[in-house]
């Protein structure tokens, strides 16, 4: 009896995180409904699994960034210049789905970006959302920056869901979520990381999230005090971490120890 109601339960799970990822696909496709009335935009070549070119400039640039993912790069011990099938893969999927449909941008912050990219959500005209199409099907992970709010904590889901599923990138050891302990072993790269927080520290203006006994030894995540607010009106409150299970992403730099600057609140998920 016991054993059937933990089945009957799996199942009541996976079918409400199926209908949450399907509620957020379709969410989005009124944002571009009106996508018929813009001048249409298409891409003329597709460079990577999160960029592409336009068949015409705006704003003096043609090359556009995919806001909010990181399409899968080789890993540091991959040889130089050789073909990663999964960046291939990702590569061949933005270009499917773009394919020749008109295509609406949706920045979430200055549009053309330090390196003189489009930076936006892109939309189909048909309401097809591109990240996260991409996301859902492991071709990319959630990458929280310039482009974050509501636009990361639709995709996250979405991600989610993949990894669960092991989609994509999800199913090669080379994106596996590490741990604490591991973290050192990755400086250099974007890494989804979890662990448990082991204390929570104000230290100057700075709020310092330890996941060991010796903060210079030990993974550390670092929330910069002029982020604090953004974090307040998330309706986090870091300093409240302490012995709690979270999710950081971000690239991981040396400095005491591995360490993530977390510097929107969308990079920390708090974990069951």
């Amino acid at each position: 009896m016991g054993g059937k109601a933990k089945l009957d339960m799996g199942v009541h799970r996976a079918a409400i995180a199926t209908s949450i990822v399907g509620l957020i696909l379709a969410s989005l496709w009124p944002i571009a409904a009106g996508a018929e009335e813009l001048p249409c935009l298409k891409a003329a070549s597709v460079a990577a699994g999160d960029t592409f070119t336009l068949t015409a400039p705006i704003e003096g640039t043609a090359t556009v960034r995919l806001a909010g993912i990181l399409a899968p790069l080789p890993p540091a011990n991959a040889p130089a210049n050789a073909t990663w099938p999964l960046a291939t893969a990702a590569r061949d999927a933005l270009l499917a789905l773009l394919g020749d449909y008109c295509l609406r941008l949706v920045p979430d912050a200055p549009l053309v970006d330090r390196y003189n990219r489009l930076s936006a959500q892109i939309f189909r005209h048909d309401g097809v959302w591109i990240q996260g199409q991409l996301v859902h099907q492991g071709l990319a992970r959630v990458v929280p920056g310039l482009d974050t709010g509501e636009n990361i904590r639709r995709l996250l889901p979405l991600e989610a869901d993949a990894r669960a599923a092991a989609r994509g990138l999800w199913a090669d050891d080379a994106y596996a979520v590490r741990t604490d302990a591991t973290a050192g072993r990755f400086i250099g790269t974007f890494q989804l990381v979890e662990g448990t927080v082991r204390k929570a520290a104000r230290v100057g203006p700075n709020v310092y999230l330890n996941f060991g006994d010796d903060w210079r030894s030990d993974f550390t995540v670092v929330i910069p005090a002029k982020t604090l607010a953004a974090w307040a009106r998330a309706g986090s409150d870091p300093m409240q971490l302490g012995g709690r299970r979270v999710r950081v992403r971000g690239v991981i730099e040396s400095l005491n120890g591995a360490m993530i600057e977390a510097a929107e609140p969308e990079m920390l998920e708090v974990l069951p």
